[in-house]
């Protein structure tokens, strides 16, 4: 036998040595008991603290006039953009285009039938606790309001012109449908009365006890909402009118003055609905109307369920705690304090003009919840503009009176306009 016939019958005798080998490990290991693995918990604070800590959260409140407003539009082209005719005049614009792009400031520029162009609009309702003096056009620098250019509709030129304005969906602040208004969490009354479903015959402008607001009430039989359909759009890249006009059949995502829309009117106890589709030519936008009317205790299908007297209720709440600006934010803020009492919050003004944010609530509140307010730090001073802090307030308060009286507008004259700030 030679050396390589040696050799190979080594290897084999090795191969199969090391295979009985693996084979014997490989049962030892299947027929072992299950071993468990401890588990581990990890801690999710730091190992040196000994007490938990409350997270901080710093507010920082916008309290310039426009919070007083009661309209925020969605970018949008404004309505002369679409009908030659919009307010039966020419806006005071030429051709067929009337501004070179879209509107992007959250305010409402329509025509008022009073003077011979358009003007911006902040609010809708004429109220006597409004910040700024109400009238249905700008001059002397008041702020144009819907209804100070007429209490009937029929015959109100700014929402004749535009229909978007109570739609939710152009003005975001306005009432939606698809929404439940709450009252704001907390009390409105100064005997610490929480506050309570709103009246529809008497909706108080403001909920809160001692506020202007809070004796000054609207009946809201006859008010209106809009639902926006979006039916149309136009071709190429922004709306044109007259002999130039490029109405599209085909849905753009745009709330467009010549889309559908169903209008909404409360009358007593019956709610009318109004279907107006458009067909828009170089003449106008040629509109049709088809109304029906609900009635009875019943629940409707077109109200999303809900019977006359809870929409009714809804539009109430709306109105009294959600319609304007600063309402919203009180309600969101009152809400994110009574979710979350335990943390820490801090609080201070947008506009460096207010020195003196006023926080001290003298009520005795239950539970305590810690407010530290910045009151001046915002504020320059000296020479260099360094900014100048005279010190940190902090002490139980209430979760609703704080936030509702850091939003509460102070309020100075100028240029014969009064801005809450």
């Amino acid at each position: 036998m030679d050396n390589s016939t040696k050799n190979n019958q080594a290897t084999i005798r090795l191969s199969r040595r090391a295979l009985h080998i693996m084979v014997t490990a490989l049962a030892t290991l299947l027929l072992a008991p299950a071993v468990q693995s401890a588990s581990l918990t990890l801690a999710d604070e730091p190992l040196f603290l000994s007490t938990a800590v409350s997270p901080n959260v710093f507010f920082q409140i916008d309290d310039s006039g426009s919070m007083d407003w009661e309209i925020l539009t969605v970018k949008h082209w404004i309505a002369c953009e679409y009908d030659r005719f919009a307010g039966n005049d020419n806006w005071g614009f030429d051709g067929d285009i009337c501004l070179s792009s879209q509107l992007d400031n959250g305010l409402w520029y329509v025509w008022t039938g009073v003077d011979s162009d358009a003007d911006v609009f902040g609010y809708i309702y004429v109220n006597s606790d409004n910040s700024y003096t109400q009238t249905c056009n700008d001059d002397n620098f008041y702020l144009p309001t819907l209804f100070a250019c007429g209490s009937n509709l029929a015959t109100n030129e700014p929402y004749q012109s535009d229909w978007r304005i109570f739609s939710s969906d152009f003005n975001v602040l306005f009432y939606n449908p698809t929404e439940t208004y709450t009252p704001w969490i907390g009390p409105c009354l100064t005997d610490g009365t929480v506050c309570s479903d709103a009246s529809f015959s008497a909706a108080k402008s403001d909920p809160r006890q001692g506020k202007a607001g809070y004796t000054v009430t609207k009946d809201l039989d006859g008010f209106i909402y809009e639902v926006w359909s979006d039916s149309a759009g136009y071709s190429g890249s922004r709306p044109e009118r007259g002999g130039d006009i490029n109405y599209a059949a085909t849905p753009n995502g745009e709330i467009d003055l010549w889309d559908t829309h169903a209008t909404f009117r409360i009358s007593g106890s019956s709610i009318i609905v109004s279907e107006t589709t458009y067909a828009p030519t170089s003449s106008g936008l040629n509109a049709t109307t088809v109304a029906t009317t609900l009635t009875g205790s019943g629940a409707h299908t077109e109200l999303g369920g809900l019977t006359i007297a809870e929409v009714k209720n809804n539009v109430a709440n709306w109105y009294s705690y959600y319609r304007k600006r600063q309402f919203v934010a009180k309600a969101g803020l009152s809400a994110v304090l009574d979710k979350k009492p335990t943390f820490r919050y801090g609080l201070i003004p947008l506009t460096r003009r207010r020195r003196s944010l006023k926080c001290r609530p003298p009520w005795v509140i239950t539970p305590p919840i810690t407010v530290i307010c910045w009151r001046t730090c915002m504020i320059p001073s000296g020479p260099q503009g360094a900014p100048r802090c005279d010190g940190v307030w902090s002490a139980p308060v209430s979760t609703t009176v704080a936030i509702t009286r850091a939003l509460t507008p102070r309020s100075w004259t100028a240029a014969k306009r009064t801005i809450p700030y």
